[in-house]
């Protein structure tokens, strides 16, 4: 493996780690309109698919969930700070991953 594969390969573990703590919060996630929590099962199907599904591989699923991603930051970032914060390093991973 080089080092182009190397820094590849831990950067899809970084990003898996970082969507299973989003999965977590998600599940621990209460008080939302029903809006919001429509849209916060639809990032956790994209989480769930992307996690047991596409192997690494950058999918439509990436860039539907970044899109998802930035809506509920903005439904959630003054009642959910933390919460917040763990969406918005996703949505830093996507990006650096280019996508």
């Amino acid at each position: 493996m080089n080092r182009k594969e190397d820094l590849g390969f831990m950067e899809q573990r970084r990003f898996r780690e970082i969507l299973e703590k989003l999965h977590r919060e998600l599940h621990d996630t209460t008080s939302v309109d029903e809006k919001t929590k429509q849209l916060l099962q639809e990032v956790e199907s994209d989480i769930q698919y992307i996690l047991h599904e596409s192997e690494g591989e950058e999918t439509r699923a990436h860039h539907t969930l970044n899109d998802r991603l930035k809506q509920a930051v903005g439904r959630l970032e003054t009642t959910n700070p933390d919460l917040t914060e763990t969406m918005r390093r996703v949505m830093n991973t996507l990006s650096n991953m280019g996508i």
